[in-house]
């Protein structure tokens, strides 16, 4: 942000728009970037929170007036995902068996992404139900000092996991492996607004989430998913064992999963009011 002020504003006298992804990192920011930051935004043309909870805290926390703050959530294009017709084809496609009932994450392989969480959870859940499967889709970086990637590895082999537990790296199919789940599960300690999540609703999947910033503004309890209290296994075994035992309820969350999208985080809609602003 500041170095787009020195190019627009102090060199060439040009427009400047902000975009904010999270409230945590707002809350973090130190009190000498404060300052610098209600300087700076005073003469920026507009700021953008990804939601209004992030547009309420860019407001309060650097005075700006409500003129100047604006709501866009992240928008996906709901046109790549969609409702499978036959489930039982993905699965296969993933070396899963049609019966098998399977829960997905998808995240980068980071410490805040809280993957030892449901690893600990489904180890539990196997106990009352030997089909369900575990797909990890998304990857560790090396060197990454939040990375991960050989705590969940360990994890798996001495749990004895290997089974039951699918570590699929990145992958450029996402669309295709959502389609194979039944439960999407994303149990982050924080976020902004998590596309992934956004992704699995398109795909018309029921979604479980911790009950922290971004994934809370997500999920509607009761509608088209579950939040949890973060790293309470027994919260979330108890969510999941819901939507294992019923599959009535995983088609009643996953429709409004799937209605929420198209409504709320469409990419059109997104584009649109990134237009009208910029225009």
């Amino acid at each position: 942000m500041v170095y787009s002020f020195y190019g627009t504003k102090v060199v060439n006298n040009v427009r400047l728009v902000y975009t904010e992804h999270s409230e945590w990192e707002i809350q973090a920011i130190s009190w000498k970037w404060l300052i610098a930051g209600r300087n700076l935004l005073r003469y920026t043309d507009a700021v953008v929170g990804i939601s209004n909870k992030v547009k309420d805290c860019l407001q309060d926390t650097f005075n700006l007036p409500k003129n100047k703050t604006h709501a866009i959530p992240n928008g996906v294009d709901c046109k790549l995902f969609s409702v499978p017709q036959d489930k039982n084809h993905y699965k296969t496609k993933c070396g899963l068996d049609g019966g098998d009932i399977v829960i997905g994450i998808v995240a980068n392989l980071k410490k805040n992404k809280n993957h030892i969480f449901l690893l600990k959870s489904f180890k539990n859940l196997l106990l009352q139900n030997n089909k369900l499967k575990l797909l990890i889709i998304g990857q560790g970086f090396k060197d990454d000092p939040e990375g991960s990637e050989k705590d969940i590895q360990s994890f798996i082999k001495e749990a004895g996991l290997d089974d039951e537990v699918s570590l699929m790296g990145g992958r450029s199919d996402v669309p295709d492996l959502l389609k194979a789940m039944d439960i999407f599960c994303l149990v982050s300690y924080k976020e902004g607004l998590p596309i992934s999540l956004i992704e699995a609703m398109a795909t018309g999947l029921p979604v479980v989430g911790t009950d922290v910033a971004g994934i809370k503004d997500v999920i509607i309890p009761h509608e088209n998913g579950f939040l949890v209290e973060l790293n309470d296994e027994e919260q979330l075994i108890q969510a999941l064992n819901r939507l294992i035992d019923a599959p009535s309820l995983r088609h009643k969350f996953g429709t409004k999963s799937r209605k929420l999208a198209d409504q709320s985080y469409a990419l059109e809609n997104c584009m649109k009011q990134y237009q009208l602003l910029f225009l």
